[in-house]
Protein backbone atom coordinates (compact mmCIF):
# COMPACT_ATOMS: atom_id res chain seq x y z
CA UNK A 1 0.00 0.00 0.00
CA UNK A 2 1.38 3.61 -0.88
CA UNK A 3 2.09 5.40 2.14
CA UNK A 4 0.40 9.25 1.45
CA UNK A 5 2.88 12.02 1.98
CA UNK A 6 2.39 14.63 4.45
CA UNK A 7 2.19 18.37 4.09
CA UNK A 8 5.04 20.20 3.48
CA UNK A 9 5.74 22.27 7.13
CA UNK A 10 6.04 25.11 5.20
CA UNK A 11 2.65 25.01 4.30
CA UNK A 12 0.93 23.40 7.41
CA UNK A 13 0.50 26.10 9.88
CA UNK A 14 -0.61 28.79 7.19
CA UNK A 15 -3.35 26.39 6.01
CA UNK A 16 -4.85 25.71 9.68
CA UNK A 17 -5.06 29.14 9.85
CA UNK A 18 -6.77 29.70 6.11
CA UNK A 19 -9.24 27.10 7.00
CA UNK A 20 -10.88 28.91 9.95
CA UNK A 21 -10.96 32.49 7.86
CA UNK A 22 -14.63 34.01 7.28
CA UNK A 23 -14.58 33.05 3.57
CA UNK A 24 -18.51 33.11 3.33
CA UNK A 25 -20.55 30.01 4.00
CA UNK A 26 -18.48 27.17 5.32
CA UNK A 27 -20.53 24.22 3.74
CA UNK A 28 -23.09 24.10 1.37
CA UNK A 29 -26.44 22.29 2.38
CA UNK A 30 -24.85 18.88 1.36
CA UNK A 31 -22.12 19.41 4.41
CA UNK A 32 -19.36 19.80 2.02
CA UNK A 33 -17.11 22.90 2.21
CA UNK A 34 -18.35 25.86 -0.01
CA UNK A 35 -16.45 26.81 -2.71
CA UNK A 36 -15.55 29.68 -0.69
CA UNK A 37 -14.35 27.75 2.08
CA UNK A 38 -11.84 25.67 -0.27
CA UNK A 39 -10.48 28.63 -1.95
CA UNK A 40 -9.97 30.15 1.15
CA UNK A 41 -8.62 27.10 2.67
CA UNK A 42 -6.22 26.39 -0.55
CA UNK A 43 -5.26 30.18 -0.56
CA UNK A 44 -1.37 29.22 1.25
CA UNK A 45 -0.65 26.89 -1.70
CA UNK A 46 -1.68 29.01 -4.38
CA UNK A 47 2.21 31.18 -4.44
CA UNK A 48 3.57 31.36 -7.78
CA UNK A 49 7.30 32.20 -7.61
CA UNK A 50 9.37 33.48 -10.71
CA UNK A 51 12.39 31.79 -9.49
CA UNK A 52 10.91 28.48 -9.23
CA UNK A 53 8.66 28.90 -12.01
CA UNK A 54 11.57 29.77 -14.14
CA UNK A 55 13.90 27.01 -12.93
CA UNK A 56 11.12 24.27 -13.73
CA UNK A 57 10.74 25.68 -17.22
CA UNK A 58 14.68 26.23 -18.07
CA UNK A 59 14.66 22.39 -17.06
CA UNK A 60 11.93 21.26 -18.94
CA UNK A 61 13.30 22.68 -21.98
CA UNK A 62 16.87 21.39 -21.55
CA UNK A 63 15.83 18.18 -20.89
CA UNK A 64 13.73 18.11 -24.07
CA UNK A 65 16.28 19.73 -26.30
CA UNK A 66 18.98 17.52 -25.23
CA UNK A 67 17.15 14.88 -25.64
CA UNK A 68 16.42 15.88 -29.19
CA UNK A 69 20.23 16.50 -29.59
CA UNK A 70 21.18 13.06 -28.59
CA UNK A 71 18.50 11.75 -31.13
CA UNK A 72 20.17 13.29 -34.05
CA UNK A 73 24.08 13.15 -32.88
CA UNK A 74 24.59 9.98 -30.56
CA UNK A 75 26.56 7.26 -32.61
CA UNK A 76 24.32 4.52 -31.02
CA UNK A 77 20.86 3.69 -32.30
CA UNK A 78 19.66 2.41 -28.56
CA UNK A 79 20.44 5.59 -27.23
CA UNK A 80 18.62 7.99 -30.07
CA UNK A 81 15.67 5.72 -29.42
CA UNK A 82 15.81 6.00 -25.43
CA UNK A 83 16.13 9.57 -26.50
CA UNK A 84 13.39 9.70 -28.58
CA UNK A 85 11.12 8.59 -25.60
CA UNK A 86 12.58 11.08 -23.62
CA UNK A 87 11.59 13.72 -25.70
CA UNK A 88 8.45 12.35 -25.90
CA UNK A 89 7.88 12.82 -22.15
CA UNK A 90 8.99 16.46 -22.32
CA UNK A 91 6.18 17.61 -24.49
CA UNK A 92 3.65 15.84 -21.66
CA UNK A 93 5.63 18.17 -19.19
CA UNK A 94 5.17 21.30 -21.79
CA UNK A 95 1.39 20.15 -22.12
CA UNK A 96 1.58 20.07 -17.86
CA UNK A 97 3.65 23.49 -17.79
CA UNK A 98 1.63 25.35 -20.81
CA UNK A 99 -1.35 24.52 -18.99
CA UNK A 100 -0.09 26.02 -15.23
CA UNK A 101 1.21 29.37 -17.33
CA UNK A 102 -2.41 29.37 -18.94
CA UNK A 103 -3.93 29.75 -15.56
CA UNK A 104 -1.17 32.35 -14.56
CA UNK A 105 0.49 30.05 -11.79
CA UNK A 106 3.50 29.13 -13.64
CA UNK A 107 4.93 31.96 -12.30
CA UNK A 108 4.01 35.16 -10.65
CA UNK A 109 4.41 37.98 -13.50
CA UNK A 110 1.29 37.74 -15.60
CA UNK A 111 2.97 38.62 -18.54
CA UNK A 112 6.03 36.42 -18.72
CA UNK A 113 3.36 33.53 -17.49
CA UNK A 114 1.42 34.63 -21.30
CA UNK A 115 5.22 34.26 -22.86
CA UNK A 116 5.68 30.54 -21.06
CA UNK A 117 2.40 29.76 -22.28
CA UNK A 118 3.16 30.02 -25.79
CA UNK A 119 6.45 28.17 -25.16
CA UNK A 120 4.85 25.89 -24.23
CA UNK A 121 1.95 25.23 -25.89
CA UNK A 122 3.39 25.40 -29.66
CA UNK A 123 5.61 22.55 -28.84
CA UNK A 124 2.39 20.31 -27.71
CA UNK A 125 0.43 21.69 -30.74
CA UNK A 126 -1.95 23.70 -28.06
CA UNK A 127 -3.72 26.49 -29.50
CA UNK A 128 -3.18 28.55 -26.93
CA UNK A 129 -6.45 30.45 -27.87
CA UNK A 130 -8.54 27.61 -28.31
CA UNK A 131 -7.47 26.23 -24.91
CA UNK A 132 -8.17 29.22 -23.16
CA UNK A 133 -11.68 29.40 -24.47
CA UNK A 134 -12.50 25.57 -23.82
CA UNK A 135 -10.47 24.99 -20.76
CA UNK A 136 -11.27 28.13 -18.64
CA UNK A 137 -14.93 29.00 -19.69
CA UNK A 138 -16.07 25.16 -20.14
CA UNK A 139 -14.22 22.58 -18.15
CA UNK A 140 -13.69 24.14 -15.34
CA UNK A 141 -17.37 25.68 -14.44
CA UNK A 142 -18.94 22.35 -16.22
CA UNK A 143 -16.53 19.74 -15.07
CA UNK A 144 -17.80 16.39 -16.28
CA UNK A 145 -20.87 18.17 -17.82
CA UNK A 146 -22.75 17.93 -20.84
CA UNK A 147 -19.93 20.18 -23.35
CA UNK A 148 -17.55 18.50 -25.70
CA UNK A 149 -15.37 16.99 -23.13
CA UNK A 150 -12.10 14.56 -23.12
CA UNK A 151 -13.23 10.90 -23.07
CA UNK A 152 -17.14 12.07 -21.94
CA UNK A 153 -18.79 8.54 -22.20
CA UNK A 154 -22.12 8.16 -24.46
CA UNK A 155 -25.42 6.69 -23.02
CA UNK A 156 -26.04 3.55 -24.35
CA UNK A 157 -29.18 5.43 -27.04
CA UNK A 158 -26.49 7.73 -28.28
CA UNK A 159 -23.88 4.98 -28.91
CA UNK A 160 -26.86 2.59 -30.74
CA UNK A 161 -27.66 5.44 -32.77
CA UNK A 162 -23.75 5.60 -34.17
CA UNK A 163 -22.25 4.50 -37.20
CA UNK A 164 -20.54 1.37 -37.06
CA UNK A 165 -17.07 2.68 -37.83
CA UNK A 166 -17.70 5.16 -35.13
CA UNK A 167 -19.01 2.63 -32.59
CA UNK A 168 -16.00 0.26 -33.20
CA UNK A 169 -13.57 3.48 -32.98
CA UNK A 170 -15.23 4.27 -29.38
CA UNK A 171 -15.03 0.22 -28.53
CA UNK A 172 -10.81 0.53 -29.53
CA UNK A 173 -10.29 3.69 -27.79
CA UNK A 174 -12.36 2.45 -24.56
CA UNK A 175 -9.96 -0.86 -24.44
CA UNK A 176 -7.76 -1.68 -22.54
CA UNK A 177 -4.71 -1.05 -24.75
CA UNK A 178 -2.32 2.28 -24.29
CA UNK A 179 -2.82 2.88 -28.41
CA UNK A 180 -5.97 3.78 -27.54
CA UNK A 181 -5.41 6.47 -25.40
CA UNK A 182 -3.42 8.28 -28.41
CA UNK A 183 -5.36 7.90 -31.54
CA UNK A 184 -8.38 9.35 -29.03
CA UNK A 185 -6.07 12.22 -27.99
CA UNK A 186 -4.81 13.06 -31.26
CA UNK A 187 -8.21 13.22 -33.26
CA UNK A 188 -10.93 13.91 -30.93
CA UNK A 189 -9.29 16.24 -28.95
CA UNK A 190 -5.91 18.26 -30.11
CA UNK A 191 -7.33 18.29 -33.46
CA UNK A 192 -11.57 19.00 -32.79
CA UNK A 193 -11.03 21.20 -30.15
CA UNK A 194 -7.41 22.29 -29.45
CA UNK A 195 -5.88 23.44 -32.95
CA UNK A 196 -8.07 24.71 -35.88
CA UNK A 197 -11.02 27.65 -35.03
CA UNK A 198 -14.36 26.31 -35.79
CA UNK A 199 -17.33 28.66 -36.04
CA UNK A 200 -17.88 27.78 -32.37
CA UNK A 201 -15.33 30.47 -31.18
CA UNK A 202 -16.64 34.00 -30.86
CA UNK A 203 -16.50 36.45 -34.11
CA UNK A 204 -14.32 38.57 -31.82
CA UNK A 205 -11.89 35.92 -30.99
CA UNK A 206 -11.15 34.26 -34.69
CA UNK A 207 -8.70 36.45 -35.63
CA UNK A 208 -6.39 35.71 -32.39
CA UNK A 209 -7.55 31.73 -32.81
CA UNK A 210 -6.37 31.27 -36.01
CA UNK A 211 -2.97 33.66 -35.39
CA UNK A 212 -2.21 31.31 -32.76
CA UNK A 213 -3.20 27.98 -34.77
CA UNK A 214 -0.67 29.37 -37.57
CA UNK A 215 1.55 29.93 -35.16
CA UNK A 216 1.70 26.17 -34.16
CA UNK A 217 1.44 25.10 -37.65
CA UNK A 218 4.53 27.24 -38.69
CA UNK A 219 6.49 25.92 -36.04
CA UNK A 220 5.87 22.28 -36.53
CA UNK A 221 6.65 22.57 -40.10
CA UNK A 222 10.34 24.40 -39.07
CA UNK A 223 10.94 21.76 -36.99
CA UNK A 224 10.25 18.94 -39.23
CA UNK A 225 11.83 20.81 -42.06
CA UNK A 226 15.12 20.81 -39.22
CA UNK A 227 15.22 17.15 -38.92
CA UNK A 228 14.88 16.69 -42.68
CA UNK A 229 17.73 18.58 -43.09
CA UNK A 230 19.80 16.72 -40.36
CA UNK A 231 21.59 14.18 -41.84
CA UNK A 232 23.42 16.71 -44.36
CA UNK A 233 25.29 17.97 -40.73
CA UNK A 234 24.31 14.85 -38.04
CA UNK A 235 25.26 11.36 -37.82
CA UNK A 236 21.68 10.53 -38.14
CA UNK A 237 19.60 8.58 -41.34
CA UNK A 238 16.34 10.37 -42.83
CA UNK A 239 14.24 7.92 -41.25
CA UNK A 240 15.65 8.15 -37.70
CA UNK A 241 15.49 11.83 -37.75
CA UNK A 242 11.63 11.77 -38.90
CA UNK A 243 11.09 8.75 -37.21
CA UNK A 244 12.58 9.24 -34.04
CA UNK A 245 12.93 12.90 -34.28
CA UNK A 246 8.90 13.60 -34.63
CA UNK A 247 6.90 10.91 -34.81
CA UNK A 248 8.24 8.36 -31.82
CA UNK A 249 7.97 11.60 -29.37
CA UNK A 250 4.64 12.72 -30.96
CA UNK A 251 3.16 9.28 -30.04
CA UNK A 252 4.15 9.23 -26.89
CA UNK A 253 2.83 12.55 -26.03
CA UNK A 254 -0.51 12.00 -27.07
CA UNK A 255 -0.53 8.34 -25.14
CA UNK A 256 0.52 9.55 -21.81
CA UNK A 257 -1.28 12.49 -21.89
CA UNK A 258 -4.60 11.02 -23.53
CA UNK A 259 -3.94 8.29 -20.67
CA UNK A 260 -3.68 11.16 -17.83
CA UNK A 261 -6.55 12.84 -18.57
CA UNK A 262 -8.94 9.95 -19.42
CA UNK A 263 -7.85 8.90 -16.00
CA UNK A 264 -8.25 12.56 -13.97
CA UNK A 265 -12.22 12.25 -14.73
CA UNK A 266 -13.26 8.98 -15.17
CA UNK A 267 -13.97 6.06 -12.46
CA UNK A 268 -16.55 4.31 -11.74
CA UNK A 269 -17.17 6.25 -8.35
CA UNK A 270 -17.16 9.61 -10.58
CA UNK A 271 -20.51 10.81 -12.25
CA UNK A 272 -20.75 12.93 -15.52
CA UNK A 273 -23.73 15.11 -16.24
CA UNK A 274 -26.25 15.81 -18.65
CA UNK A 275 -28.52 19.18 -18.92
CA UNK A 276 -27.39 22.32 -16.32
CA UNK A 277 -27.21 20.98 -13.24
CA UNK A 278 -26.22 23.55 -10.27
CA UNK A 279 -22.84 22.11 -10.14
CA UNK A 280 -22.43 23.02 -5.69
CA UNK A 281 -21.98 20.22 -3.11
CA UNK A 282 -21.06 16.85 -4.60
CA UNK A 283 -21.79 17.86 -8.12
CA UNK A 284 -19.05 20.40 -7.25
CA UNK A 285 -16.67 20.33 -10.20
CA UNK A 286 -13.93 19.78 -7.31
CA UNK A 287 -15.77 16.39 -6.81
CA UNK A 288 -15.65 15.34 -10.14
CA UNK A 289 -11.63 14.99 -10.92
CA UNK A 290 -9.58 12.06 -9.09
CA UNK A 291 -6.78 12.10 -6.80
CA UNK A 292 -4.52 9.14 -7.67
CA UNK A 293 -1.97 8.79 -4.97
CA UNK A 294 2.24 7.80 -5.75
CA UNK A 295 4.59 8.14 -4.04
CA UNK A 296 6.02 11.59 -3.62
CA UNK A 297 8.90 11.28 -6.01
CA UNK A 298 6.90 10.04 -8.53
CA UNK A 299 4.35 13.06 -8.19
CA UNK A 300 7.33 15.14 -8.55
CA UNK A 301 8.49 13.72 -11.69
CA UNK A 302 5.15 14.15 -13.40
CA UNK A 303 4.64 17.70 -11.82
CA UNK A 304 1.46 16.38 -9.49
CA UNK A 305 -0.52 16.31 -12.24
CA UNK A 306 -2.72 13.61 -10.74
CA UNK A 307 -3.42 15.49 -7.44
CA UNK A 308 -6.18 16.82 -9.91
CA UNK A 309 -9.30 17.58 -7.29
CA UNK A 310 -7.16 19.77 -5.53
CA UNK A 311 -6.48 21.99 -9.13
CA UNK A 312 -10.38 22.08 -9.71
CA UNK A 313 -10.83 23.59 -6.25
CA UNK A 314 -8.05 26.29 -6.57
CA UNK A 315 -7.02 27.04 -10.60
CA UNK A 316 -4.31 29.16 -8.71
CA UNK A 317 -2.30 26.57 -7.21
CA UNK A 318 0.94 25.95 -9.21
CA UNK A 319 2.15 22.21 -9.56
CA UNK A 320 5.27 22.43 -7.51
CA UNK A 321 2.69 23.22 -4.56
CA UNK A 322 -0.03 20.95 -5.97
CA UNK A 323 0.97 18.10 -3.80
CA UNK A 324 0.73 19.80 -0.50
CA UNK A 325 -2.50 21.49 -1.21
CA UNK A 326 -4.01 17.73 -2.50
CA UNK A 327 -3.38 16.32 0.59
CA UNK A 328 -4.94 18.94 2.66
CA UNK A 329 -7.74 19.39 0.70
CA UNK A 330 -7.67 15.22 1.37
CA UNK A 331 -8.05 15.85 4.85
CA UNK A 332 -10.93 18.50 4.52
CA UNK A 333 -12.62 16.45 2.20
CA UNK A 334 -12.42 13.16 4.10
CA UNK A 335 -14.65 10.47 2.22
CA UNK A 336 -16.67 12.75 0.28
CA UNK A 337 -13.02 13.16 -1.81
CA UNK A 338 -12.20 11.16 -4.72
CA UNK A 339 -8.71 9.23 -3.80
CA UNK A 340 -7.49 5.71 -5.29
CA UNK A 341 -3.88 4.76 -5.71
CA UNK A 342 -2.46 4.85 -9.21
CA UNK A 343 -2.08 1.40 -10.20
CA UNK A 344 -1.84 -0.34 -13.41
CA UNK A 345 -4.10 -3.14 -12.71
CA UNK A 346 -6.51 0.12 -11.53
CA UNK A 347 -6.40 1.68 -14.76
CA UNK A 348 -7.07 -1.58 -16.77
CA UNK A 349 -10.38 -2.42 -13.99
CA UNK A 350 -11.41 1.29 -14.71
CA UNK A 351 -11.12 0.84 -18.37
CA UNK A 352 -13.03 -2.55 -18.21
CA UNK A 353 -15.96 -0.70 -16.37
CA UNK A 354 -15.97 2.72 -18.07
CA UNK A 355 -17.47 2.18 -21.37
CA UNK A 356 -20.93 3.61 -21.26
CA UNK A 357 -22.94 5.78 -18.90
CA UNK A 358 -26.09 6.15 -17.79
CA UNK A 359 -27.18 9.30 -17.15
CA UNK A 360 -30.54 9.11 -15.05
CA UNK A 361 -29.13 6.40 -12.88
CA UNK A 362 -25.41 7.81 -12.93
CA UNK A 363 -24.13 4.25 -13.31
CA UNK A 364 -21.85 3.04 -15.82
CA UNK A 365 -22.25 0.59 -18.37
CA UNK A 366 -20.26 -1.81 -20.81
CA UNK A 367 -21.43 -1.80 -24.78
CA UNK A 368 -24.78 -3.93 -23.75
CA UNK A 369 -26.03 -1.89 -21.53
CA UNK A 370 -25.29 -4.14 -18.42
CA UNK A 371 -24.31 -2.59 -15.58
CA UNK A 372 -20.36 -2.61 -14.59
CA UNK A 373 -20.70 -0.85 -11.65
CA UNK A 374 -23.12 -0.07 -8.85
CA UNK A 375 -24.99 3.18 -9.30
CA UNK A 376 -23.35 6.45 -8.12
CA UNK A 377 -25.81 7.21 -5.36
CA UNK A 378 -25.26 10.78 -5.00
CA UNK A 379 -28.69 11.21 -2.89
CA UNK A 380 -27.17 9.66 -0.42
CA UNK A 381 -24.04 11.29 -0.28
CA UNK A 382 -25.95 14.67 0.77
CA UNK A 383 -26.33 15.61 -3.00
CA UNK A 384 -29.56 17.48 -4.70
CA UNK A 385 -29.72 18.03 -7.94
CA UNK A 386 -31.42 21.64 -9.47
CA UNK A 387 -32.22 22.18 -12.65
Amino acid sequence: MIEMPSVSPQFAASARTATTKDAGPASTPTGLPSKAALLSALAPFARPSNAKGLALSLQEYAIYWGAMALVLFAPWTAVKVLASLVAGFKLTAFYTLGHDAGHQTLVANKRLNWWLAQCFAIPAWQNHRLWILDHHLLHHPKTNGEQHDFYKPYSKAEFDRLSKPAQWFERFVRAPNVIGFGVNFMFTWLLATRLFPTKAVPAHLRRSAWLHCISVLLYQAAFVAMLWSAPAWAPVTPGEAIGLGFFLPLSVFAIVTGASLYLMHTNRRLPWFKGTPAREGIYSPTLCAMHMTLPAPLHKFIHNVFAHSAHHAHAGVPVYHLLDAQLHLDRILGDQGLVEPMTVSGAIATMRACKLYDYEKHQWLDFEGVPTAPPINLTARGAHLSH
